[in-house]
């Protein structure tokens, strides 16, 4: 017990669980986009790099000339420190896939490199150091930059040494201010002139931030298992996924304790089920009464039953239910014969909650002629 309270109170499992949270949310918010709704294509580097190729180009389909590549020279300019002067690429040329890069911006004199590592391919042996010399030796370009964009920065370039100076490592988003979402594709939300235009971007950049949260949900994972592996810190959290599983059925069980000598007017409580408690057998005034709880992992359920004569039931159940004092809002009906209220919320209030209801029905029911 000792080594669970212990790992329980441990800060790597409480940033486990504050970055799961976060992770859970963003994921959520971001999963309902035109992209995520196929399966195809996004998950390849491809799809990326043509995305970004066409936003780039001032012949791209969005049709609005460099504006997209000059807020993305700015953008590289004030997050990263290049000194790339805008207007020596107002005319540039963008190409994919020219001598097998990915994306090529490139004017007569110079050039910025883009590889794209998005999906997280591993680097062929000295790739950037071919494409440089390519742009140097064979296009006769200086080249300016050499972006290596991963999808949420956990991937660098390798060092090569003689071109580690002009090599930027950005992510297309890690929800930090210098991400490419964040700095580039949100800012040109601004300079679109339709709503085609900012449609596109608004749902691509969605795209990218649920692909990241997907991979940092990932990550948080790794920890947590690197953190469980050691100390014998899995035979803990074994011992409370063995007793998480068993919860509803314990939390019944504790209730049954509490009702089995005072459950009357009911003659008797039973079992029907691990996690279902029923209070049978009660009789009044014509009208047989049953009461079922029923227990899970996050809360719990009450059916409030009664059965008899139609139209009795009908008019004389909505009266003691009313008599009771609950209101409208704890409660609906499922049918004429059966009320259902649900409980929800901290386990230990709720439990508690439960009993105090019970008891509440239990102490008025007796008074029912």
């Amino acid at each position: 017990m000792d080594n669970i309270k212990k790992m329980l109170l441990s800060k790597e499992l409480e940033e486990y669980i504050k970055v799961n949270d976060n992770v859970s949310k963003e994921k959520d918010k971001n999963a309902y986009n035109v992209f995520t709704i196929s399966s195809q294509n996004t998950q390849y580097e491809n799809f990326h790099s043509d995305v970004i190729g066409d936003l780039l180009s001032p012949n791209g389909k969005h049709g609005l000339g460099n504006v997209f590549l000059l807020k993305f020279i700015d953008f590289l300019n004030c997050h990263y420190g290049t000194a790339i002067t805008a207007q020596d690429f107002s005319e540039a040329k963008v190409s994919r896939e020219s001598g097998n890069i990915d994306i090529l911006i490139k004017t007569a004199e110079k050039a910025i490199i883009i590889e794209n590592k998005m999906n997280f391919a591993n680097d062929m042996e000295e790739q950037l150091v071919r494409y440089y010399q390519k742009c140097k030796e064979d296009y006769k370009l200086s080249v300016e930059a050499i972006i290596y964009l991963s999808l949420d920065g956990s991937q660098t370039a390798p060092k090569f040494g003689e071109i580690d100076k002009i090599v930027y490592n950005i992510a297309a988003f890690n929800d930090k201010p210098n991400d490419l979402v964040s700095a580039w594709l949100r800012p040109c939300k601004g300079y679109c002139s339709d709503l085609g235009q900012l449609s596109f971007l608004h749902e691509y950049t969605k795209l990218i931030q649920h692909l990241a949260q997907n991979r940092m949900g990932t990550e948080n994972e790794s920890k947590l298992y690197d953190f469980l592996a050691e100390d014998n810190r899995m035979s803990s959290a074994k011992e409370l996924v063995d007793f998480y599983n068993k919860i509803p059925v314990y939390r019944l069980d504790r209730l049954q304790e509490r009702l089995k000598n005072d459950h009357q007017p009911f003659n008797k409580l039973k079992r029907w089920e691990p996690t279902q408690l029923a209070l049978i057998k009660c009789s009044k005034n014509g009208l047989n009464y049953e009461i079922y709880i029923f227990t899970t992992h996050e809360g719990a359920t009450i059916f409030l039953e009664c059965k008899g004569d139609e139209e009795m039931v009908k008019k004389e159940f909505p009266e003691k239910i009313k008599k009771i004092g609950i209101s409208e809002k704890d409660y609906k009906i499922d049918n004429y014969s059966r009320y259902v209220f649900d409980f929800g919320g901290a386990l230990k209030k709720i439990d508690e909650e439960i009993f105090d209801f019970l008891r509440k029905i239990l102490d008025h029911i007796k008074s029912w002629k």
